[in-house]
């Protein structure tokens, strides 16, 4: 029995088209998007006055620095709700590919139940990857590889029902079982979260044209942009907002797709 790439593709994107579903990702990019918002704002307001006044430089550096930790520190929150989300949403994806096509809702206590599997699961994956990608030369390409490998320990423990450390093997042993599929499936995931973030971000390009073209036309001078920034920020919001909802689609793409080519796999391998 193959796995049918065309078939997980289609009914990924199906699934996907879903207000449920689109849901927590668009609050949790919204978020997100905020807090960009905030820093973007507080450079734009702080800049021109530690440019003109001297004395007062370091309490307004201060002030940023103290937003920019407060928005770190939501990025780590934040990401931990996401952690969550994802698991409802391959629990959820597991269901529709079986035919149920239920609430997303309905997953979230599978999701709680197996949070601390698929935190740690991620959390040893992340830290695997981001100290193999520190080798010189070769470190980033060696990461992207065991990414690749490593790809489905969120399936793993949510469909399969391992635990952390189990579920990277078994992600291995999906991966090993099907090498070319593997990697021809995160060749076309690759592709359309590419197409699907270009998408996301034209909207706001096209609200910062004009800040844009003053910060080239000025010979790269910071100074010349923050009016222009100031004049189309209500435009570049509604550009954010816009590709929150593109990117919270293609983030429950993403996770459904690589719940239905797990389970197309361990099917496989159990023919």
């Amino acid at each position: 029995m193959s796995i049918d790439l065309g078939k997980i593709i289609g009914t990924a994107f199906r699934y996907a088209f879903s207000v449920n579903r689109i849901l927590p990702y668009f609050i949790i990019n919204l978020f997100i998007f905020v807090g960009i918002i905030i820093l973007l704002t507080s450079a734009v307001n702080i800049i021109p006055i530690m440019m003109q006044t001297g004395t007062p430089t370091m309490m307004y550096a201060g002030q940023f620095i103290a937003s920019v930790l407060l928005f770190i520190i939501a990025i780590v929150i934040i990401s931990l709700v996401k952690i969550l989300v994802d698991s409802a949403v391959a629990d959820n994806s597991r269901q529709f590919w079986a035919g149920k096509d239920r609430f997303l809702s309905s997953s979230y206590d599978i999701a709680k139940k197996k949070y601390l599997s698929v935190l740690g699961a991620v959390l040893i994956v992340g830290i695997i990857t981001i100290l193999i990608s520190m080798i010189p030369f070769v470190g980033w390409l060696i990461s992207m590889i065991l990414g690749i490998m490593f790809m489905f320990v969120i399936q793993s423990v949510i469909i399969g029902g391992k635990n952390a450390t189990k579920s990277l093997s078994d992600s291995y042993n999906v991966f090993k079982k099907n090498v070319l599929n593997t990697l021809i499936f995160w060749i076309l995931m690759f592709i359309i979260i590419i197409t699907f973030f270009i998408l996301a971000i034209i909207p706001v390009m096209i609200a910062a044209i004009p800040a844009v073209m003053a910060f080239v036309a000025s010979g790269g001078n910071f100074m010349s942009i923050i009016p222009l920034l100031q004049q189309n920020m209500n435009w570049i919001i509604i550009g954010g907002v816009i590709g929150c909802a593109i990117l919270a689609y293609i983030e429950v793409f993403s996770q459904s797709a690589m719940s239905f080519f797990y389970i197309s796999a361990k099917k496989k391998g159990r023919s």
